[in-house]
């Protein structure tokens, strides 16, 4: 007697797995590949066909939630003082198109949690691995630019982290949710890339995050370890060390730990002339410049921005700007304040607490970072059902119709 089997196929779920894949993907290109010009020029393509897509279909829904409005509040100001400041309006577009093409992508994904964690971490997977395989084969270098010869797939090993940090979120994420093979890979080539590589403010960051993550005294502390302290520390160091200059304070940590000189490698000259230009402008800044400007600025071959995010982000849109990126911290405390005590939450919140630390001494052009920022958004979303008061559901839903 024989036996036909039916295999159950969710139609749905494979639809939402190939609008994410479509949306996300062009996103998460090495920078390597942008070399063979073929590719790149498709790869660009595929970003604006995308973002298209991303954008009618977020719209088709007719609902409009308050992170994105928050989200698209705090890039349109950006480019709206592009505009009136005659910047280059086509990177600023583009880098705009990236962040709410990435909210997008997420924020519909959230119907499909897990998928959508599943899919960010296959998103990942690929260019991390490859480029821990590069390390490995070419241990100095894979190619030189002007400036350095310590570049690999993913670039300048200094802007990794760009792709460590979220990966490292969404591999913990996903551990949580199901542990698999997958996760550990991401997690080890992450890790050996770093070592590898002896970035230290990278490995710092890690440790921060396992610490905060795993660690039962610490995932107890919530009342010192959220999201709203983690805010005031960011710019508290920003008022400190960049405007007041008391980093001889902090010398163990900056010259043992991180590794660097109390200057900060002459970011120093780099923060003077920021603050030079910020206070001609304080309250709108100057929006996106040609890059050519910016290096005629800090008077450099190569250096295009400030080293220091919030500093960036007053150059670039005053202290508006800044008011807007303040509310949406208050906006995730706001959201959160109620599940402190959730795993995710934290592991969420510990990678928004290394951002801030690394936006110190850096800033970061890659959008992908974002996706740090946008899941705090929607950090209370991925709270297990288990952790929310019978009868209540404090989720912000609220949408415009």
């Amino acid at each position: 007697m024989s036996k036909s089997f039916k295999i159950k196929i969710d139609k749905r779920k494979i639809k939402m797995i190939l609008f994410e894949l479509f949306i996300f993907l062009p996103f998460f290109t090495p920078d390597y590949v942008f070399f063979f010009d073929s590719i790149g020029s498709a790869i660009e393509i595929w970003k604006i066909l995308s973002a298209v897509v991303a954008i009618v279909v977020y719209l088709y829904r007719r609902k409009i939630s308050k992170p994105f409005l928050i989200m698209l509040l705090f890039n349109l100001w950006l480019f709206f003082m592009t505009i009136i400041r005659d910047g280059n309006m086509i990177q600023c577009f583009k880098y705009i198109a990236a962040i709410i093409s990435l909210q997008i992508g997420i924020e519909i994904g959230l119907k499909e949690k897990r998928i959508l964690i599943k899919v960010l971490q296959f998103c990942f997977l690929i260019p991390i691995v490859s480029n821990f395989i590069s390390i490995l084969m070419y241990p100095n270098g894979l190619y030189e630019t002007e400036t350095t010869n310590r570049n690999w797939l993913l670039g300048y090993d200094n802007t990794h982290v760009q792709f460590f940090l979220p990966a490292f979120m969404i591999a913990l994420l996903n551990w949580r949710d199901k542990k698999n093979c997958s996760s550990v890979i991401l997690i080890v080539s992450i890790l050996a890339s770093v070592f590898i590589c002896q970035s230290t403010t990278t490995l710092v960051g890690t440790v921060v995050i396992m610490l905060i993550a795993f660690v039962p005294f610490l995932k107890k502390c919530t009342k010192l370890f959220n999201i709203r302290n983690y805010t005031i520390f960011s710019f508290a160091s920003f008022f400190l060390i960049v405007v007041l200059r008391v980093q001889n304070i902090f010398s163990f940590f900056i010259v043992d730990i991180l590794q660097k000189d109390l200057t900060f490698t002459n970011r120093t000259f780099l923060w003077d002339t920021t603050l030079n230009y910020f206070w001609q402008s304080p309250i709108v800044g100057y929006g996106w410049q040609n890059y050519s400007l910016r290096r005629a600025m800090y008077s450099s071959n190569s250096i295009i921005f400030a080293h220091n995010q919030i500093l960036e982000w007053l150059y670039l849109g005053g202290i508006i700007y800044v008011l807007i990126f303040i509310y949406m911290c208050v906006y995730m405390n706001k959201i959160s304040k109620k599940h402190r005590n959730n795993e995710n939450i934290q592991i969420i919140h510990a990678c928004f607490l290394v951002l801030q630390i690394m936006w110190i001494t850096e800033v970061y052009l890659n959008p992908v970072i974002y996706i740090v920022l946008i899941m705090c958004l929607y950090a209370n979303r991925f709270v297990e059902e288990i952790d929310i008061p019978k009868g209540k559901n404090d989720i912000d839903e609220k949408c415009i119709n």
